[in-house]
């Protein structure tokens, strides 16, 4: 089953559309292969190790690093890998990565399913508690900590400023292709 992503905007209403990669408490990370067109498996993480949510990315995208933007899914149950999920964006950590000597931005989205009613409280990255954001910030760090790359939390921003990451990233995708 090959995915043809590149007509599936960013945007869908006042949300945003996102490819699930890799399901929540996976020890295996999936990544999107634009050639064969399909999710493949891109590596094991170490034992004891897992991704705490759901992770993928906003089509139609390329942030700083080539890839699309990345987002973390915060929902109770994992989803299906590969499958389309309509989020509402709460804001990003903005984040540095340095593998070798190569240094730019590697900012995470933080979204939740818009069809999820369990944390339909949440509209801010303010609503959530410092402690989950700090754990999120940690888990990234060591993962890529575990593959010889620094990842360095700069700041966390709300919606707003989050759409402005995404549309910047589309933008850069245009560009791309022409």
């Amino acid at each position: 089953m090959s995915m043809e992503i590149s007509s599936i905007p960013p945007f869908a209403k006042d949300n945003i559309n996102v490819l699930v990669e890799t399901p929540k408490f996976s020890r295996f990370k999936y990544a999107y292969d634009p050639d064969f067109k399909v999710l493949v498996c891109e590596k094991e993480l170490p034992e004891g190790s897992f991704i705490p949510y759901d992770f993928g990315f906003v089509p139609g995208t390329k942030a700083e690093d080539g890839d699309p933007i990345d987002v973390l899914i915060l929902s109770n149950e994992p989803l299906i890998a590969g499958c389309i999920v309509e989020c509402r964006l709460l804001g990003a950590i903005t984040a540095k990565q340095k593998e070798k000597s190569k240094s730019f931005r590697n900012d995470r989205l933080i979204a939740i399913p818009s069809q999820m009613t369990t944390f339909a409280h949440l509209q801010s990255i303010d609503d959530l508690p410092d402690n989950i954001l700090e754990q999120i910030e940690s888990f990234f760090v060591t993962y890529n900590e575990q593959a010889g790359k620094k990842f360095t939390p700069l700041k966390r921003v709300g919606r707003s400023k989050a759409v402005k990451l995404i549309k910047e990233c589309a933008i850069k995708n245009q560009l791309r292709e022409k």
